[in-house]
């Protein structure tokens, strides 16, 4: 027998705060593109939290992360989101350094990740392509890919989103092609033959070139061109998923259909 379902409970006393989703990453764009076969390729989006605002006469206060849900398609092997304050990282608010796409699921911190305004949130997707013969391209299909993370904190604010991109010229510049369309430029790397070592070189070029910050909102505001902050090298941690202070994070359920629901939105024409 099915027992399952939802039990609602009405009462007159309101939260003080309401929940909000931010949605921070790479925006949809066929701009995102990883080398194959690779073993690991890093790719990131950047969210600035400056230009964040209620309304045109109230600016955003500090907002409490208390988890999040990580998302790529079929060959994230790695992601995190980094939290930087006056160009210096400051903090890793979520992780998962042992992600399987197979497996998705929300996480929440045991203590909340306190994200000022004016702070900058970097989420870094490792991808392992080494079951790809042909370069990979960002998109909607289960066979293109994402670098997403869906964060959950109060209090809620009128953003649904906070990602940035790169257009065609500037991926093109930074690795020395000419190329008039993604679809041009997408041919030009698949012809080639890709290593660890060209893969790395892609990456920084890439990493290291200008992108546009999008805020996803009522009307959508882009927020010109932004730079990727110096990225200090991963370190080793155990298992267990931490936050900057050090607290455990745990899985939780009462919002994880909500985030399923809202993953399911993007990826299947939402956006």
């Amino acid at each position: 027998m099915d027992y399952s379902g939802f039990r609602l409970h009405l009462t007159p006393e309101l939260r003080r705060y309401d929940a909000g989703i931010l949605w921070t990453g790479i925006a949809l764009f066929h701009t995102l593109l990883i080398p194959a076969p690779v073993q690991a390729y890093r790719t990131y989006g950047y969210c600035d939290t400056g230009p964040l605002t209620q309304s045109p006469n109230q600016t955003v206060g500090p907002l409490k992360v208390i988890g999040g849900y990580l998302h790529t398609h079929l060959l994230g092997s790695k992601l995190r989101v980094l939290r930087f304050r006056a160009g210096k990282q400051i903090g890793v608010v979520l992780q998962d350094q042992t992600f399987d796409p197979a497996l998705q699921e929300p996480k929440f911190l045991l203590e909340p990740a306190t994200v000022e305004r004016g702070d900058v949130l970097i989420t870094e997707c490792t991808f392992n392509t080494m079951q790809r013969a042909k370069m990979v391209m960002g998109g909607l299909d289960t066979v293109n890919e994402m670098c997403m993370s869906f964060l959950v904190y109060y209090p809620r604010i009128d953003i649904e989103g906070c990602l940035s991109f790169q257009n065609t010229s500037t991926v093109a510049a930074a690795l020395g092609v000419t190329a008039s369309s993604d679809d041009e430029l997408y041919r030009i790397l698949d012809a080639r033959s890709w290593n660890a070592e060209q893969a790395a070189d892609m990456e920084a070029r890439v990493r290291d070139a200008s992108q546009s910050l999008f805020i996803v909102a009522d009307p959508d505001i882009r927020e010109g061109q932004v730079k990727m902050p110096e990225i200090p090298k991963e370190e080793t941690t155990p298992c267990v998923r931490t936050l900057d202070a050090g607290a455990p994070a745990r899985t939780g359920l009462p919002v994880a259909l909500l985030l399923t629901a809202l993953v399911s939105w993007v990826c299947c024409g939402g956006v």
